[in-house]
């Protein structure tokens, strides 16, 4: 059975705060609804503002200065985080595949034996099988990618956010990526809220992905 996502937004209001300690006004009492129950993934215009500081909130790695967000997934409301992957690469380049992919299992004290099927099974969703002991850095941009997106599969959430993933790509790989995101919700049920421009979106067109022009 398919995980049912609703991502509830209300009126939340948030302030970026400058070195220099002035403030300015990101977003204002912003409400917004983000149903999955008929789409594996959703997609929201990258030209929405501030939208990326609105993923890092839904994400959990910041919060809004006021307002309530609510996120269930079958109904029942869930509090924590969910993977985020930024449109630049946040791997320790000097690790291997398997090093970076391990990282947040290491964190929490998990040992190898505990999450290695987990591991594997995400690195062959991935297309990364022979390159575990590869190190990150010689890797092109859009391998590094696959990489940081193996490592937040391997942790089996059921959302993963991201910041603009077409940007990592090249336009003739761009479809490729649709194809992987479509592969890794059939065979691990896992949704993806992440941000691209119209046009890229309209080039790898998906009914099973809606598109948010704005907000």
């Amino acid at each position: 059975m398919e995980d049912k996502i609703l991502i509830s937004l209300n009126k939340l209001s948030k302030n970026k705060v400058f070195p220099n300690g002035s403030k300015r006004k990101i977003f204002s009492d912003l409400s917004l609804s983000l149903s999955f129950s008929n789409y594996d993934n959703i997609c929201l215009n990258e030209e929405i503002m501030e939208i990326d500081e609105l993923l890092k909130i839904i994400s959990g790695i910041e919060k809004a200065d006021s307002g309530e967000i609510v996120i269930k997934i079958n109904e029942e409301k869930v509090i924590g985080k969910f993977p985020y992957i930024p449109n630049e690469s946040s791997l320790p380049e000097w690790l291997t595949v398997i090093e970076n992919i391990s990282l947040p299992f290491k964190f929490q004290d998990i040992p190898y034996s505990e999450s290695e099927k987990r591991i594997n099974e995400a690195i062959e969703i991935c297309g990364l099988d022979g390159y575990e002991h590869h190190i990150s850095l010689s890797g092109s941009i859009g391998f590094n990618f696959r990489v940081e997106l193996c490592r937040a599969i391997a942790l089996e959430p059921k959302l993963i956010i991201l910041q603009n993933p077409f940007s990592r790509f090249k336009e003739k790989d761009k479809a490729d990526f649709s194809e992987l995101i479509k592969n890794i919700f059939e065979k691990k049920g896992i949704h993806f809220l992440f941000t691209a421009s119209k046009t890229d979106f309209e080039k790898i067109g998906n009914n099973r992905v809606l598109f948010i022009e704005s907000i």
